[in-house]
């Protein structure tokens, strides 16, 4: 995330709940317009959109919240199998 948000700090918060994993990570970057990002047509998958879609596969989500200028966080949440 440095590399493209030019963020100075950045934390990631890892949860085990009793039926779920959450990664949250936090930068106080560049930020973006989270909404443009993840709809643009012709983007590689490899990105976020890639990261969502291997997410919903597994029956997780994936939840970006940015703006130019207020950094970055993005959620993940994995269901757990019994």
């Amino acid at each position: 995330m440095t590399k493209h948000a030019q963020a100075a700090q950045m934390t990631i918060h890892l949860e085990r709940k009793p039926r779920k994993v959450r990664c949250l990570i936090r930068d106080d970057g560049v930020g973006f317009d989270a909404v443009t990002a993840l709809t643009r047509p012709g983007v590689c998958t490899l990105g976020m959109a890639g990261i969502r879609s291997r997410l919903e596969a597994l029956g997780g989500t994936f939840q970006v919240t940015s703006a130019p200028g207020q950094g970055t966080e993005l959620l993940a949440t994995i269901p757990l199998v019994d």
